[in-house]
């Protein structure tokens, strides 16, 4: 069962949804099996968390949450859900010395997998003209063996960022439309692409009734 949940962030004007953004964005090219999920972490109190992210987890069934990194404004965290103990992926942007959560994902089956070997909550906009989003910035969850994620540029340049803790994040993304998210291995070839446009919302109703 995968269960994502969104919660706004304070300060942010986010058109295209986070909700889209953390689902499965594509397929990965090559053979790869048996992925795995280790990042490292220190658990997180709950009494000493605002009465807000309690709520929060205890609508989401986590039993538990580990704290893994802060980078580029951006805090990322770990839970296990009361329902079997699945793995459950949090980030939040970082407001105070306490923790906000913004987005939670249980992604169960889904991640890690060739199919989806990063889980990109990298919020983006897009007006209805627009055949590519603007990314905000750059933020998710990689699968072991995944070394950095990149954004391509219209001009076809690649912004990369590595992974570190199993996570990523940067404010250096492509000031104009981004139209490819890229995930590369150990190898430092490329193992996972997935398009993110090419089409603008108002063609899609071009000559509709």
């Amino acid at each position: 069962m995968k269960r994502t949940v969104v919660f706004g962030f304070v300060g942010l004007t986010i058109a295209a949804g986070l909700t889209t953004a953390a689902l499965a964005l594509g397929r990965a090219d090559g053979s790869q099996t048996g992925l795995s999920f280790s990042p490292t972490g220190t658990p997180v109190d709950a009494a000493t968390l605002p009465g807000s992210e309690r709520t929060t987890l205890e609508q989401a069934g986590i039993a538990s949450v580990r704290f893994v990194r802060e980078a580029a404004g951006v805090r990322f965290y770990t839970g296990r859900s009361h329902e079997g103990g699945a793995t459950c992926l949090i980030s939040g942007i970082t407001l105070s010395a306490q923790p906000h959560f913004g987005v939670l994902a249980c992604p169960a089956s889904d991640f890690p997998s060739a199919e989806l070997p990063i889980y990109d909550y990298s919020p983006r906009r897009a007006a209805s003209t627009d055949r590519y989003p603007h990314l905000q910035y750059l933020a998710g969850f990689a699968a072991d063996g995944i070394t950095g994620v990149g954004v391509r540029e219209e001009q076809g340049d690649v912004h990369w960022t590595d992974v570190v803790d199993n996570t990523y994040a940067s404010r250096e993304v492509p000031t104009g439309a981004a139209t490819e998210i890229l995930a590369r291995g150990k190898s430092g070839d490329v193992v996972y692409s997935h398009s993110l446009g090419g089409e603008t919302t108002a063609s899609r109703y071009t000559g509709s009734p």
